[in-house]
């Protein structure tokens, strides 16, 4: 343990860079997947029927299918070099995560908004309440409860996730850990460092993912 701790003082500079890039990463992609996520999840249950419907679903299906490290190094390799342009590692990693992100949020929102059972709607129709009030009031709030917990379970796969833009080249908490490892060789200290910095960081969220997805989950086939 010693050992570490004088690791950690000696190389403390890349690891707080590492750790830098990995939390601007990750922060970014689950800005941009949950709010534009959420707004095509919205238009796909709208539009499901219509030529976007159709659209996104296809999609859908293809994220589902290409692994992320595939389609990070196909934009970072082959793409770039048949449009002949130079995009930081960065930015193709946050472009590619985001991407799969938003794909999840928008499928989790569009079958919450899709499962929600039209006697809702009916009886605030019968009660008086406006379509505004309905949407506010009744449908926001239990589409946010339905939603919360999945998507926060979407969110820590993200993180994890986020160690494979170390293989095109993004300075990330992976990389640094890879590049001090090659100069000291303590490889049971640092990767036991970093199994710890990700437990800290997930173990808590998931255990509060699925608090809230046993709380406010429910099955609606039984109404």
């Amino acid at each position: 343990m010693s050992n570490f701790f004088e690791i950690l003082v000696t190389y403390k500079e890349g690891f707080l860079l590492g750790l830098k890039v990995t939390l601007e990463l990750c922060l970014l992609v689950w800005s941009i997947g949950i709010i534009l996520g959420s707004l095509l999840g919205v238009l796909s249950a709208k539009y499901d029927k219509s030529f976007f419907g159709d659209m996104t679903k296809t999609v859908s299906m293809l994220i589902s299918g290409v692994p992320v490290i595939v389609f990070l190094y196909w934009l970072y390799y082959p793409l770039q070099q048949q449009l002949n342009i130079d995009i930081p590692p960065f930015n193709i990693a946050v472009f590619a995560l985001s991407f799969v992100n938003i794909s999840m949020v928008a499928d989790l929102v569009k079958n919450a908004i899709k499962e929600l059972p039209n006697q809702y709607y009916l009886s605030a129709k019968v009660s008086g309440l406006s379509s505004k009030t309905f949407l506010i009031k009744i449908q926001i709030p239990l589409i946010f409860k339905q939603l919360v917990g999945p998507v926060l379970l979407v969110q820590i796969t993200m993180l994890h996730s986020s160690i494979f833009a170390s293989l095109i080249n993004v300075d990330d908490i992976f990389r640094q850990i890879q590049r001090i490892n090659a100069i000291v060789y303590k490889p049971i200290e640092l990767y036991t460092a970093l199994a710890l910095f990700f437990i800290t960081i997930t173990t808590p969220l998931t255990l509060l993912a699925k608090y809230l997805k046993k709380k406010y989950a429910r099955d609606y086939s039984e109404r």
